[in-house]
């Protein structure tokens, strides 16, 4: 018998990560930001210059205090959420969760911290989870699975 092959590009397995590439590509944009004052790190005639230009101006990514982006560096989980929380939901949201909760769960998330209202925004929207240390790990390089898990939830794939 012939292989449906409508049924394979429309099943949801095929879907799901069709947009997930979709939204890695947008993350990957969104590591390379730019603003009133470009990255140093970044030249003109890198191939991802105007995303990172883009993901700059619109606030998602600020790039480091010596003004690099570190387009090459890999992304830890804090960073990652940040991104996905400020694409997603709107600046009140985030600027108001720490005063809307208790205490955040995870030991390693101090409320003074720059990443607690992003992880804040995370948790009450069910993109993490965790660890069962009680831990959220922000300075761990995020793996796929956990990307996958953020973005399948942010973007409400199903």
């Amino acid at each position: 018998p012939k292989a449906n092959l409508n049924s394979w590009t429309k099943s949801p397995r095929r879907r799901i990560i069709s947009t997930m590439k979709k939204y890695l590509l947008i993350v990957a944009i969104l590591l390379l930001p730019n603003s009133a004052k470009a990255f140093t790190d970044v030249a003109i005639n890198h191939p991802n210059h105007d995303a990172i230009n883009y993901v700059q101006n619109e606030g998602m990514v600020e790039g480091y205090s010596d003004n690099t982006y570190r387009p090459h560096d890999f992304i830890n989980r804090a960073e990652f959420t940040k991104i996905v929380v400020e694409s997603q939901f709107d600046k009140e949201q985030i600027e108001n969760c720490m005063n809307d909760t208790e205490p955040l769960p995870f030991t390693d998330v101090p409320a003074g911290r720059w990443f607690a209202k992003y992880v804040c925004v995370a948790l009450q929207e069910e993109l993490i989870d965790g660890y069962p240390d009680g831990t959220f790990k922000p300075g761990n390089r995020i793996v796929f699975v956990e990307t996958a898990k953020i973005l399948a939830q942010a973007f409400k794939l199903e």
